[in-house]
């Protein structure tokens, strides 16, 4: 049935300018973000969900185009992984997951996260800072490889719920 089916999607885009004393820059930078899961409810509630992530990178740090995507919010917990360590900037990122509620009170969850960079000429962006770059400037520093990858997290996650004032949660990633 269409009820066991969860979705959602946004595209947001960045466009304008920042004028500096020295160059006036052109904004122009996108992401993406879609999820969808389906719920066997008759199966204690498992979950089988698949989510992608996509957020434009600069393909040359020398023009006056800045075209990586800029998450306004930096600390992305558990939307690209729960170790924190992928911002949404020059980014791609698929995921599988999946959650299963053993009894009434506990629910299991895990999630394989791939990550890769949009552009291998930009930088990799962590989700702790704003800017995010060594110097703090509207550029990070560009990476020197060809290489995309960034790499893969696996998270699991028990959450138990005691009572409605009181849920406990663990998790490693």
């Amino acid at each position: 049935t269409f009820n066991a089916i969860d979705y959602s999607a946004e595209l947001p885009m960045q466009t304008g300018e920042i004028n500096t004393t020295e160059t006036n820059y052109d904004i122009d930078a996108m992401a993406f973000a879609a999820k969808v899961g389906y719920t066997f409810a008759n199966v204690k509630n498992l979950r089988l969900g698949f989510e992608y992530n996509y957020a434009s990178g600069d393909d040359d740090a020398t023009d006056t185009d800045i075209e990586t995507f800029s998450n306004l919010f930096p600390t992305n917990h558990s939307h690209m992984g729960f170790m924190d360590q992928q911002g949404w900037r020059n980014m791609e990122a698929y995921n599988l997951n999946a959650s299963i509620e053993p009894t009434e009170k506990l629910k299991l969850y895990a999630s394989w996260w791939n990550f890769a960079l949009d552009e291998s000429v930009d930088a990799w962006y962590g989700a702790g800072n704003w800017m995010n770059t060594p110097t703090d400037s509207l550029r990070g520093a560009s990476s020197s490889t060809d290489e995309d990858d960034i790499g893969n997290e696996l998270d699991l996650v028990a959450t138990y719920k005691y009572n409605k004032a009181v849920t406990l949660e663990a998790g490693m990633g």
